[in-house]
């Protein structure tokens, strides 16, 4: 007859008991994502243009010929200022759609972090993390604004993964995508460099402990 311990470990044990927590768990990071993604469209739909997004609607007001001149006048993503202007052509200029490419890319990082984190530290964690990530007033004020720092900070999560998978294997072709998308953040603004010295810090940390 079995005790009341060995009956709790092999209900913990069971497959049955382990897919109803990664039902659970997917449904949770499914709610996050979800209400992630109203809130900053909520923000979107009732926030007006601000001073920064003006200065990118100045650098598109030229069209396309006079995109680079305005862009380094007004320090602006030239890509980013492209993408604005195909938006506005399909689109015209409703804030909110202009806006749409950096909300679907705030969303597509928030459960790419989750990923990323629960490959690390598993399922549980990822979702503190993500919760964590949330709170940082960078992520959601620049989650739905028309500037590019949102995919700075998508490829800064990347460049992460890429990392990693460089220490892990210490492939050449990993050390290259990891160089290449770690350089790309800078390109959105300057502040991302920091990004660049963290994550030096962390594989000299990683490289110290082997």
């Amino acid at each position: 007859m079995l005790d009341r311990q060995s009956m709790h470990f092999r209900m913990m044990d069971s497959p049955g008991l382990e897919d109803r927590q990664d039902r659970l768990e997917a449904l949770l990071l499914l709610g996050v994502l979800a209400a992630a993604m109203f809130r900053l469209w909520g923000m979107s739909m009732s926030c007006g243009i601000t001073r920064d997004e003006s200065g990118l609607l100045w650098a598109i007001a030229g069209g396309g010929g006079e995109i680079y001149q305005r862009a380094i006048r007004f320090p602006q993503s030239v890509a980013y200022a492209w993408l604005t202007l195909g938006m506005q052509a399909l689109f015209g200029n409703t804030v909110w759609l202009l806006r749409l490419p950096t909300l679907m890319t705030s969303v597509a990082t928030l459960a790419g972090t989750w990923w990323f984190l629960s490959r690390r530290l598993g399922s549980s964690s990822a979702l503190y993390g993500l919760l964590f990530m949330l709170a940082s007033p960078v992520v959601t004020g620049n989650g739905n604004a028309l500037r590019p720092y949102a995919f700075g900070i998508g490829f800064v999560v990347l460049s992460w993964f890429l990392m990693t998978r460089f220490l892990e294997t210490f492939s050449k072709g990993w050390l290259v995508c990891w160089a290449i998308v770690g350089a790309v953040p800078a390109y959105f603004t300057v502040f991302f460099i920091l990004a660049v010295f963290s994550q030096w810090l962390g594989a000299l940390a990683w490289l110290s402990r082997t």
